[in-house]
């Protein structure tokens, strides 16, 4: 089937690619020994490539809804809480970022946000 739905043959490349970029994770087992999620990456990378391999591109024109307030509201709630409070670490550790540093990480997400929510000029 791989042969067939990514004509391998002439993708040999891509494919090639594919396979190093997959085992790339497996190099974090000389410096940690967290075996089990280790060994996912390889299997998530590989799922995700062929995924987009498989997809075949095309232009669907569907209307897009806009977020209620409770969305919004949800989504800077679950981002503030994620963002601000201490995350617990390995072994029982946990970050030590002060809040300044956290809110200036913070920023250049609401200012993407912005940019992409803001309505673009036609004339480009």
């Amino acid at each position: 089937m791989t042969f067939r739905e990514f004509n391998l043959k002439a993708n040999i490349g891509v494919f090639i690619l594919l396979a190093i970029v997959a085992f790339i994770p497996l190099l974090l087992h000389s410096i940690a020994y967290d075996t089990y999620r280790i060994w996912t990456f390889p299997f998530m990378i590989l799922f995700l490539g062929f995924w987009v391999l498989s997809s075949a591109y095309q232009i669907k024109n569907t209307k897009v809804k806009r977020l209620s307030v409770w969305e919004k509201v949800f989504f800077m709630i679950s981002v503030l809480l994620v963002t601000l409070i201490p995350n617990v670490l390995f072994d029982n550790e946990t970050e030590r970022f002060s809040l300044p540093v956290k809110i200036s990480l913070i920023l250049p997400l609401f200012l993407m946000l912005y940019l992409l929510k803001k309505p673009r000029s036609k004339q480009v």
